[in-house]
C-alpha cells in the first residue's frame, strides 16, 4: 500500500513538472457544449455562417465552439481574421484534417494537404502557373479566344433565355487549356464529363450527409454517408489518369512545360527523395485544380451576369464606359483594367457581396499565440471570410450591392483592404492572379456585346439571388436573355435586338461606322405598327415585329452590323409548339458587302439592296397585316436612297478587326446551332 501511495505521489510531481514547463492553454470563450453534439444545436437552425456570425456578437470577433466533439476557434470581422491570417500566418498555415478530404486525397494534392507535401505542390503550381503566362498576354489570349466561343453559343439562342449555367463552359475549359495543354470543344464527351461530374460533387460536398461524416468520421462510415462522392471523385480521377497518360506519352523528359501536367510529369520524372511527387499525389494536385478552378471562377460569372440581370441600372453605366473605352469593336485586354473604373468596381462588389467560399479552414503548426489567447498544437481555426466581407466597420452599405464600395469621389477605382474573397496569408488562394484577370476579361467582353436581361415574364426584382445548396455558395439553376447590342460589332454577329434604356437616360444612338470589309452589312427592317393584331387572335405583341426581347423593353435597332452571311430569312407564322406568341413577325435581310477589305465599296450595292424589297413583299404570307408589309417597302426604299447618297462614301476604312482563331462566330451561330436562320429558326 506505501508503495502504490509512493508511486502515485511521484506521478502526480512528473504530472506538476511537466505543467510547469508547458504554458497552459487560454482558449477564447464560447458557448457551453452539450454531450456529444457540442454546440451543433445552436448552428443547424440557420446557415452555419449566419449562426456563428450571431454568436460573435454575444461573445466577441473571437470564440471557441464545440463542432461535435472537435473544439474549434472562430475567426470574425476583419480585424481579427487580418490579424490571425497575416501576423500570425506561419503558425496558422495548415489545414485541419477534414474527414471526406482526407478519403479524396490521401493528405495530398494543393488545397488540403500541409507540411512539406503542400509546400512542394505549391510551389510548383505557382510556378508553372506564372509560367504558363498567367497574369500576361498568353493566357489573356487564350481567354479572349474562348470568351470568342461562348458569345457563339449565346448567340446561338437568338435573344432568348439561355441558361446560367453555360457560362461555366468558358472559364472551366480556359482551366483545362492550362491543366491539359488543350481546350475542348464544348461537345467534346470528356468535357461534357468533367463539367458534369465536378457539378455533381459539389452538390454532394454541400449536402448535410457529408457534413455529418466530417464531424462524425466513424458513424458515417458505418451509415455510408461518404460512398456517393467517393463514386463521383473515382469517375473523375478515371478520367485525369487518361489525360496524364496521354499527356505523358507526348512528354519528353526535359521538353517544355506547356501545361500543369507537364510539369508534374517532369516533376515525378526528376529526384523526388521525399516522395512528395507520387502519381497519387500528382493525380490529387490535378483533381484539386480541377475542382477548384472549374467551380469559383464559373461560379462568380454566372453571379456577375445574375447581379446585372437584377440591376438594369448598374448595367447601363458599365455599358456606357465600355463604349467610351472599347468602342464597338475591340476586345478588352487585361491592362484595360485600369481604364474601366466602373466596370473593375462592379465585378470586385460581386465578389464581395456573393461570397462564395464563406469559410477559410485553417489549423495551427505550433502553439500559437493569437491576442490573448493560446492555442495549442493542432487547433482548428475557421476564418468567417463573409464577416469580413459583411463588415459594418469596413463597408458602408454591407447588406447591399453597391459598387460605390470601390469607388471615390471622382469615380476612380480605390482598393479596400477588407476585399478578402481569395483569404490571406500564406494560404492565400494560388489561382488568385488568373481568376482576377479571367473575369475581367470574360465580364467586360460580355456586356460590351451584349444586355442581360430576366427571362420574359419575370421582373428583375423577381430574379433569384439564394444560394444554391451546395459546397460553395453559387448561384440557383435559372435562366437570362443575352440580348445583342445594336451597336457592338465585336467580332462581326447578327443582332436582334437592344438593349432596354433606364428612365431619365439619353437614348443611344447606333455607331455611325458602316463597314465596307469584307465581312459586308445587316439591314434589319423593324416597321412600326399597332401593338395588336387585328382578327388575329393573337395576344398584343411589342409594337416592332421580328424582336422576341422587346417584351423585355428592347427597342429595335434603326441599323445592325456587319455580317458575312447572304440571304434573308423570316421568322414562322406560328411559335413554337407550347410557347405564347410574344413577338410579332419581321425580317432580317443580310446583303453582302463589299470586296476584300481596303477595296472600294460595291457600286451595285444601291441595286442589291433593292433586292430586299422582294423579301419584304413576301412578310404578309409569313403572317404580317397588309400594312406593315407596305411599311416595310417604304421603309427599304428610304434607306436605300439614304444609303446610296450619304451611309456609303468610297473612303471609309475597314472596322479594326482581331481574328478568332478556328471556326468564326459567325459560321459557328449561323450554320451550327440548331441548323441556323438559314432553316428559318425562330429567333
Amino acid at each position: 500500500m506505501a508503495l502504490l501511495l509512493l508511486a502515485l505521489l511521484a506521478l502526480l510531481t512528473l504530472w506538476g513538472l511537466l505543467c510547469a514547463r508547458t504554458p497552459a492553454s487560454r482558449w477564447p470563450p464560447g458557448p457551453r457544449p452539450l454531450p456529444l453534439i457540442g454546440n451543433l444545436h445552436l448552428l443547424w437552425a440557420a446557415q452555419q455562417d449566419q449562426a456563428l456570425m450571431q454568436l460573435a456578437k454575444q461573445y466577441g470577433p473571437v470564440f471557441t465552439v464545440h463542432l461535435g466533439h472537435q473544439k474549434t476557434v472562430v475567426l470574425t470581422g476583419y480585424e481579427a481574421v487580418k490579424k490571425a491570417l497575416v501576423g500570425a500566418g506561419q503558425e496558422l498555415a495548415g489545414r485541419p484534417p477534414i474527414a471526406i478530404f482526407q478519403l479524396i486525397n490521401g493528405g495530398g494534392g494543393v488545397f488540403f494537404s500541409s507540411g512539406p507535401r503542400w509546400r512542394a505542390a505549391r510551389q510548383l503550381t505557382v510556378r508553372t502557373l506564372h509560367g504558363l503566362g498567367v497574369g500576361r498576354a498568353p493566357v489573356a489570349n487564350k481567354v479572349l479566344q474562348e470568351l470568342r466561343c461562348i458569345m457563339a453559343q449565346l448567340d446561338s439562342y437568338g435573344g432568348q433565355p439561355f441558361p446560367l449555367a453555360l457560362l461555366r463552359w468558358a472559364p472551366s475549359n480556359i482551366t483545362f487549356a492550362l491543366l491539359f495543354g488543350q481546350r475542348f470543344d464544348y461537345r467534346d464527351p470528356v468535357f461534357v464529363s468533367l463539367l458534369g461530374l465536378v457539378d455533381e460533387v459539389m452538390v454532394l460536398l454541400g449536402k448535410p450527409s457529408v457534413q455529418l461524416f466530417n464531424l462524425y468520421p466513424r458513424l458515417g462510415a458505418l451509415l455510408q454517408l461518404h460512398r456517393p462522392v467517393l463514386r463521383k471523385i473515382e469517375e473523375v480521377r478515371a478520367i485525369l489518369r487518361a489525360l496524364l497518360e496521354a499527356r505523358r506519352r507526348r512528354t519528353p523528359p526535359r521538353g517544355p512545360e506547356r501545361s500543369y501536367l507537364d510539369a508534374l510529369i517532369q516533376q515525378g520524372q526528376g529526384k523526388d527523395p521525399e516522395g512528395l511527387f507520387t502519381e497519387a499525389n500528382v493525380v490529387a494536385c490535378v483533381l484539386d485544380m480541377v475542382m477548384a478552378g472549374t467551380e469559383t471562377t464559373a461560379a462568380t460569372l454566372q453571379w456577375a451576369a445574375l447581379l446585372m440581370g437584377k440591376h438594369q441600372r448598374v448595367q447601363s453605366l458599365i455599358h456606357e464606359e465600355l463604349d467610351r473605352v472599347l468602342g464597338p469593336a475591340r476586345l478588352p485586354r487585361p491592362e484595360d483594367v485600369h481604364a474601366l473604373p466602373y466596370t473593375n468596381a462592379v465585378l470586385h462588389e460581386v465578389q464581395r457581396f456573393i461570397t462564395l467560399l464563406p469559410h477559410a479552414p485553417r489549423c495551427t503548426v505550433a502553439d500559437t499565440q493569437l491576442g490573448p489567447y493560446l492555442l495549442p498544437k493542432g487547433t482548428p481555426v475557421l476564418a468567417l471570410l463573409n464577416s469580413v466581407l459583411l463588415d459594418e466597420t469596413q463597408w458602408e452599405t454591407p447588406r447591399q450591392f453597391n459598387p460605390g464600395h470601390f469607388l471615390d469621389v471622382d469615380g476612380r477605382f480605390v482598393k479596400r483592404p477588407a476585399f478578402l474573397p481569395f483569404s490571406a496569408g500564406r494560404r492565400v488562394c494560388v489561382g488568385e492572379s488568373l481568376a482576377r484577370s479571367e473575369l475581367f476579361l470574360l465580364f467586360a467582353g460580355l456586356l460590351q456585346r451584349y444586355r442581360l436581361l430576366p427571362p420574359p415574364g419575370l421582373s428583375a426584382a423577381a430574379l433569384d439571388t439564394t444560394p444554391a445548396p451546395a459546397f460553395t455558395a453559387r448561384p440557383s439553376a435559372q435562366v437570362l436573355c443575352a440580348v445583342p447590342r445594336p451597336w457592338s460589332v465585336a467580332d462581326a454577329s447578327v443582332y436582334t435586338g437592344a438593349p432596354a434604356r433606364p428612365p431619365g437616360s439619353p437614348q443611344q444612338v447606333p455607331h455611325p461606322h458602316i463597314p465596307t470589309g469584307p465581312s459586308g452589312f445587316l439591314l434589319s427592317l423593324f416597321p412600326r405598327s399597332p401593338p395588336h393584331w387585328p382578327s388575329s387572335g393573337s395576344p398584343a405583341g411589342p409594337a416592332s415585329p421580328a424582336n422576341t426581347c422587346q417584351a423585355q423593353g428592347c427597342h429595335p435597332p434603326e441599323l445592325g452590323v456587319q455580317g458575312d452571311s447572304r440571304g434573308c430569312w423570316a421568322p414562322r407564322r406560328h411559335p413554337p409548339r407550347g410557347q405564347p406568341r410574344t413577338s410579332i413577325p419581321g425580317l432580317l435581310c443580310i446583303v453582302p458587302g463589299p470586296g476584300p477589305a481596303g477595296s472600294p465599296a460595291d457600286p451595285t450595292l444601291f441595286l442589291r439592296l433593292l433586292g430586299a424589297l422582294w423579301a419584304v413583299g413576301q412578310l404578309k404570307e409569313n403572317g404580317c397585316p397588309e400594312r406593315v408589309s407596305q411599311a416595310g417597302v417604304r421603309r427599304v426604299v428610304g434607306v436605300c436612297r439614304e444609303a446610296s447618297s450619304k451611309l456609303l462614301p468610297h473612303n471609309l476604312p475597314d472596322p479594326p478587326h482581331e481574328p478568332a482563331p478556328g471556326p468564326s462566330v459567325e459560321a459557328t451561330h449561323l450554320g451550327a446551332a440548331g441548323g441556323g436562320w438559314g432553316a428559318g429558326q425562330d429567333v
